[in-house]
C-alpha cells in the first residue's frame, strides 16, 4: 500500500459521506492524536481508537455542527472495514500526515469546510432568489460544481 492507494480510499469515503462528514472527521482525528501523541496510538492495533475515535470525532462535530452521530454502532465500525479505511490503509495515511506536519488533516477538514461552504451558497440562493427569478437549475447545478 501505498501513499496514492491511501489517499484514493481517503477520497472514496469523502466521496460517499453524507453531508455532516463523520467518518472523514473521525479520520481526522485518529490521524491528528497519532501526530500529536508521538507513538502512543498504534494505528495498526485498532483497539488503540476504534471507540475512542468515536469521542474524539464527537467532540469536534458538536463545535463545527453542533450535533453528533447518530447512526448505529455497526454503520460506526464500517469505517475500519477492508472496502473502506482498515488499520493498514490508517497507518500510511498516518505516516503521510506526520510527515507532512498534519497535511493529511487539513486536507479532509477542507473537504468539509468546500461542502459546507457548497451548502451555504445554495441556501443563501434560495433565501436571496425572488420567485420571478428563482431558476430551478441554477440551484441544482450549485451542488454540482
Amino acid at each position: 500500500m501505498d501513499v496514492e492507494q491511501a489517499k484514493a480510499a481517503l477520497d472514496k469515503i469523502i466521496k460517499k459521506s453524507r453531508v455532516h462528514l463523520y467518518k472523514p472527521i473521525q479520520i481526522a482525528e485518529i490521524l491528528y492524536r497519532h501526530r500529536i501523541s508521538q507513538g502512543t496510538v498504534d494505528l495498526l492495533n485498532l483497539d488503540d481508537y476504534r471507540n475512542a475515535s468515536k469521542k474524539w470525532r464527537d467532540k469536534i462535530s458538536r463545535v463545527l455542527l453542533g450535533r453528533t452521530c447518530t447512526s448505529s454502532a455497526r454503520f460506526q465500525d464500517d469505517l475500519f472495514n477492508d472496502n473502506a479505511i482498515p488499520p493498514q490503509v490508517l497507518n500510511v495515511l498516518g505516516q503521510e500526515n506526520v510527515r507532512t506536519s498534519g497535511a493529511v488533516e487539513a486536507y479532509i477538514y477542507g473537504h468539509f469546510t468546500n461542502r459546507h461552504t457548497q451548502l451555504s451558497e445554495a441556501l443563501n440562493y434560495c433565501l436571496n432568489a425572488a420567485k420571478e427569478n428563482f431558476e430551478v437549475a441554477a440551484f441544482i447545478n450549485s451542488f454540482r460544481n
